[in-house]
């Protein structure tokens, strides 16, 4: 039962650090157009996001070719979702709601070996967004 707590404090410790971290900012990955391989970098607004692309040359067996990488930030400065594009073909890399729900997902499967108002308590004791999608996402799988 102490391993499984200490399992679920983990899982939350990188839960908070996922919702505080707003990850690579579009000045750090500007400073790429000095490396050889970066052709094109630039940033626009699309809807409510401002979007990063950068194009650089990648050795894919014995040929080179060029990989478009997306960011996609949020009004709040944070990367919601990175994608790359090779041979014409998108494939997200990384989404931020989706990491969120994996690791939300594995405490609520960790809490049901709690009684309820056990889980009651712990999830009261956390942060109101954080308590909120644990809540919503444990409501979900009971």
């Amino acid at each position: 039962m102490i391993e499984k707590r200490k399992f679920i404090e983990e899982k939350l410790n990188t839960l908070v650090k996922l919702m505080l971290t707003s990850g690579v900012q579009p000045s750090e990955l500007a400073d790429n157009i000095f490396l050889k391989d970066y052709k094109t970098i630039k940033f626009f607004k699309r809807n409510q996001m401002t979007v990063g692309e950068l194009t650089f040359s990648e050795m894919i067996g014995n040929s080179l070719h060029d990989v478009l990488l997306r960011y996609y930030y949020d009004s709040s400065q944070r990367v919601i979702l990175i994608e790359e594009e090779l041979f014409g073909e998108s494939t997200i890399v990384w989404n931020r709601e989706t990491k969120e729900i994996e690791i939300i997902n594995e405490i609520v499967h960790l809490l049901k070996i709690y009684e309820s108002d056990k889980i009651t308590n712990f999830l009261s004791s956390l942060p109101l967004e954080l308590s909120y999608k644990v809540k919503n996402q444990y409501g979900n799988v009971i």
